[in-house]
């Protein structure tokens, strides 16, 4: 067990980490300021302090200079929500810090950047840590699985760990592909330097390039003030662009640009940096078709597939369900405080090895996270889903789930709609054009979520049964209201 101090003046976001911290087995302790941060440290000496950087009474980073003026051993991490690249370089060449997180950063991230960090002091990890896969350390984080594919992988990583080539990692959603990205990052040279990470497939259009590139104060509207792009942030370390199949036709250009010669210009400015970055991207997109389809720039495509990883989906390695399932109670056990001493039963085990499991790894994450909230002793088929149960195994033929490549088999297609999933529409006294345009969008709206329940609500081969882009089925899942948690409990 470590001793962590968590520093920020806003109540709920410090709770919030010395909620993380206290259910991985550690001690926290809780500062509202720099001045009490420091006087903590010396009086307490944590292993490790989270420290916001921006607090009443003294900065984190002038409470760090006075902490390192006594205390050298002491792990830092940053916690920042200003992604102020020069606080990051100061906290992190200068004093020392071992890393930094922003503050839209998710549990998963706070809880495995306090690993790393108090790895990198030399503290063991404690037995709160998600256990690793039986039958041997693989020396890649939080990769479960010891089948034949899975070892494949490990090969492909010990290959490109040590190197700086330009990484593409595919595969359906859900297989793991930021964790893949993760463990390259932290068995290279670069291990010790920033991981920053940009999710393509969540920001718009507009806001994506900024983030990339970063901006100068008058560049646009609200560009009140100039900000470091995520490159930038990333310089000396790793740049991990997720879901890059969604990069629109002009951020595509530009991140070619800075691939062929390392330079960067944030936008609206005419100052051109140079940036020793290694960059890793994944898409669960098949890009090589993209680029043949023009939905995707052929050259970024060469330049991002100097070596390609294609993650295996779960069904292609059911061998791995019980590591998985071991791995996930083990860490839901601890996260939601249950003590579950028996375990899952023979018979809910026997179940989830034999499902397809269409959304992968994720979707065997969010059942057994659900059933450990659900069982009091043990796991069993009662705290499983109940479509889980009704529907058995489910062929890949039949939800759509296919190879990268392959064509859909004909009874793949989307079925018409049942009448139960087409929603009534009003037409009394409605004028002829727009009843004909409101039963239009009413069809749509059925057809795609058919597609979609048909497919286990994974996005990329929804479009490819409906004939879309994944882009364009993205914004009709918006705009057509048709999100999966208002279908599914």
């Amino acid at each position: 067990m470590a001793k962590i101090l968590v520093a920020d003046d806003e109540p709920d976001l410090r709770d919030a980490i010395a909620r993380v911290c206290r259910s991985d087995g550690h001690e926290a302790l809780l500062a509202a300021n720099g001045r009490e941060t420091v006087e903590l440290t010396r009086r307490e000496h944590p292993d490790l302090i989270v420290l916001d950087n921006r607090m009443p009474v003294m900065s984190g980073l002038d409470a760090l200079a006075e902490i390192r003026g006594f205390d050298e051993q002491v792990a830092v991490v940053l916690y920042t929500a200003y992604d102020d690249a020069a606080d990051v370089r100061r906290a992190i060449l200068e004093l020392r810090a071992s890393d930094y997180l922003t503050k839209d950063s998710g549990v998963d991230a706070i809880r495995a950047t306090i690993h790393d960090a108090l790895r990198s002091r030399g503290l063991a990890p404690t037995s709160a840590q998600p256990s690793q896969p039986k039958g041997g350390s693989t020396g890649f984080r939080q990769i479960v699985g010891t089948s034949a594919p899975m070892q494949r992988l490990y090969d492909l990583l010990q290959r490109i760990a040590h190197s700086d080539v330009t990484v593409l990692v595919q595969g359906e959603s859900g297989t793991g592909k930021e964790l893949v990205a993760r463990a390259i990052h932290d068995t290279s040279r670069r291990q010790d330097r920033a991981y920053v990470t940009v999710d393509c497939g969540t920001l718009p259009d507009t806001l994506t390039e900024s983030e990339i590139f970063g901006y100068e104060q008058g560049a646009f509207t609200d560009a009140r003030r100039s900000k470091p792009g995520k490159l930038e942030l990333a310089d000396g370390g790793t740049l991990f662009l997720d879901e890059i199949g969604n990069l629109s036709p002009s951020a595509q250009a530009k991140l070619l640009r800075v691939l062929e010669d390392r330079r960067v210009t944030r936008l609206g400015g005419q100052v051109t940096k140079t940036v020793d970055v290694r960059v890793i991207a994944a898409t669960n997109l098949d890009l090589e078709i993209a680029s043949r389809e023009k939905l995707f720039r052929e050259d970024l495509y060469y330049r991002l597939n100097v070596f390609k990883l294609q993650l295996p989906s779960l069904r292609e390695r059911k061998e791995d369900v019980p590591l998985l399932v071991d791995h996930f109670l083990a860490r839901f056990r601890i996260e939601q405080r249950k003590e579950l001493s028996g375990g899952i039963r023979p018979e809910a085990l026997s179940l989830l090895a034999e499902y397809d499991w269409p959304g992968n790894v994720r979707e065997l994450r969010n059942v057994l996270e659900r059933a450990v909230l659900l069982a009091e002793d043990a796991v069993g088929i009662e705290h499983l889903p109940s479509d889980l149960g009704r529907t058995g195994v489910r062929p890949a033929s039949a939800i759509g789930v296919l190879p990268p490549g392959a064509t859909p088999p004909a009874e793949a297609a989307p079925p018409a709609a049942a009448p139960s999933e087409a929603p009534a529409v009003d037409l009394d006294g409605v004028p002829l054009k727009e009843a004909k345009r409101l039963a239009a969008d009413a069809v749509e709206r059925a057809y795609v979520l058919a597609a979609l329940k048909r497919t286990g609500w994974n996005k990329s081969q929804a479009a490819k049964l409906l004939g879309l882009n994944y882009k364009t089925l993205r914004e009709k899942v918006r705009d057509l209201d048709l999100e999966r948690h208002k279908f599914e409990p």
